[in-house]
């Protein structure tokens, strides 16, 4: 027998398949009435009450939109990027991957000796407390994938009653004694026998 929620995304694909019917209908119903309405409702032939004026008045609209839509897009074709001038762009911050390091911290690359955890040691120590978000201006490698903006991350709540994922049993056979393979030792080192053998 099913299970509830197998049921419940069945209907709920079903659902979606039906939706996805319906606009592709509507899609081919509206592609016809715009390429078949000069022949069917401007015919000479037909009588002009036969001719519904909703017809009409929604042609007249789709022609209206269509319009707009292709002079908006010509536009956007047409206008030029904005360009940037050489004189505004500093080359030297741009080709490096790193922001500057801040003045407190490198004053103290300057101050003591390493072997007495003063100096460079202090420096890198600084230097690996900040996130490589902060460090750097992009990503460098694939690895600046998992921490980048690590600590901007949303983690999920903790509930005090959920259902477990795992699940446990024992594999030492304290529950199934009756199966040969899986009986205890005999510690009197006597033979015995089982009626199932």
């Amino acid at each position: 027998m099913a299970s509830k929620s197998s049921i419940a995304i069945a209907e709920l694909r079903a659902q979606a398949v039906a939706k996805e019917m319906e606009r592709k209908q509507n899609l081919m119903r509206l592609k016809w009435f715009e390429e078949n309405y000069e022949k069917v409702f401007k015919n000479p032939a037909l009588p002009k009450e036969k001719v519904p004026k909703k017809a009409a008045v929604l042609f007249e609209e789709l022609r209206q939109l269509r319009k707009e839509r292709f002079k908006a897009e010509r536009e956007l074709k047409e206008k030029p990027c904005p360009t940037i001038d050489e004189k505004d762009i500093d080359v030297e911050t741009v080709m490096q991957p790193m922001y500057p390091v801040p003045e407190e911290v490198k004053a103290t690359l300057y101050q003591g000796v390493s072997h007495y955890h003063e100096g460079r040691h202090k420096y890198l120590k600084l230097r690996t407390q900040p996130d490589p978000h902060e460090k750097y201006r992009h990503k460098e490698t694939y690895g600046f994938e998992y921490g980048w903006r690590i600590r901007e991350m949303g983690q999920p709540p903790k509930k005090d009653f959920c259902r477990r994922n795992t699940w446990h049993r024992r594999m030492n056979g304290a529950m199934n004694v009756d199966d040969p393979l899986r009986r205890p030792p005999n510690p009197s080192g006597q033979i015995v026998s089982f009626p199932f053998l």
